[in-house]
């Protein structure tokens, strides 16, 4: 028997490990974590100005119930910028006309976002609020924003969590064995660290998956079972100085550049660009097709992923028996549909 076990937000929200103040974030409480006093970045320049200017975007695209939405537009953003510096924008009139004008949306880049006339309406304004104020154009230089929240959302994130090891998801994984697969959509380090604290977790976790280097804490536990281990979304123990060449180093969240994909539609571009993603998708794909059970906990698939329901029936398709259960982390009660 082959086991995927799929690991959404909600897994991290219900670990033991979860603070009860802070706790671990979902999708609709990610617009609201820059206001916590805690944030380094709000010690800094650069934090007031990052809050500031979140919210005021928000605001004026009227996405602060949608931040995928939000997200996306600021992803065309990204990828604008690195042709256009704020100077540009700022002082030259034909560039900038040329975005003001809709040419820069002909460009195939930016047209395969599939845009609609209000997300171009949408993208103009956040484009003329960030270069009008120097102070906000760091924030529209090349991966500034994005590496911004990212660090936010990371301290966020490990604030929220007081143990990596979870009592919850050591039960869940108790019977994997060298033929199943975990496979999360979570940034942080419990289901890492629950694998390897029960030796369920080595450099053949990752065999295949494109890492330049895979690194463990020094007190390596007892190797029974080496489980292959999928970050979907990446992970904030990740390295990277290229977002190209990346290095897994458990217990180190010290990255420079926080890797990992943030909630917005077309993460196709990223699993298409990059070796790493990449190679994790092909991998998925081929794990579920070859399941027997696949255990879903607290994933939905009702927001930017809702993409991976057609990927999971499309890999699964054929299969005479496929046992999918929709577990709750803390007790393990399952509702089991046979497809």
């Amino acid at each position: 028997m082959k086991s995927v076990v799929i690991l959404g937000a909600g897994a991290t929200l219900g670990a033991a490990s979860a603070d009860s103040v802070v706790r671990p974030p979902l999708l609709q409480d990610l617009p609201g974590i820059l206001d916590s006093n805690f944030l380094q970045l709000n010690q800094s320049a650069d934090g007031p100005i990052l809050k500031e200017t979140l919210k005021k975007l928000l605001e004026i695209t009227q996405t602060r119930e949608d931040i995928e939405r939000f997200f996306t537009l600021m992803q065309v953003i990204e990828d604008i910028s690195l042709a256009y510096s704020p100077e540009d924008l700022r002082f030259d009139v034909p560039k900038r006309n040329k975005i003001f004008n809709d040419s820069v949306f002909s460009d195939p880049l930016i047209w395969s976002y599939n845009l609609s006339k209000k997300d171009v309406k949408d993208i103009k304004l956040i484009l003329e609020y960030m270069v009008e104020d120097p102070k906000r154009q760091i924030l529209y230089c090349p991966n500034n924003f994005f590496r911004l929240f990212k660090y936010s959302l990371k301290e966020y994130l490990y604030r929220s969590i007081s143990d990596d090891f979870c009592i919850f998801h050591d039960k869940l994984f108790k019977d994997l064995g060298n033929k199943d697969t975990v496979a999360t959509y979570n940034y942080d380090e419990i289901t890492d660290f629950t694998l390897f604290l029960k030796g369920k977790l080595s450099a053949k976790s990752f065999e295949g998956l494109g890492f330049r280097s895979t690194t463990f804490p020094k007190q390596e536990s007892i190797i029974s079972e080496s489980v292959c281990l999928l970050k979907l979304h990446g992970s904030f123990n990740w390295h990277t100085n290229d977002f190209k060449n990346i290095d897994y180093k458990l217990g180190s969240q010290d990255a420079i550049f926080p890797n990992v994909i943030l909630p917005f539609y077309h993460k196709d571009k990223i699993y298409k660009s990059n070796m790493v993603y990449r190679s994790h998708m092909i991998k998925y794909g081929e794990k579920i097709k070859h399941a027997d059970n696949i255990i879903l906990v607290g994933k939905n698939f009702k927001n930017s992923d809702s993409e991976l329901n057609k990927f999971i029936s499309k890999h699964a398709q054929g299969k005479k028996k496929v046992r999918t259960c929709l577990a709750h982390l803390q007790f393990l009660k399952t509702s089991i549909r046979i497809d």
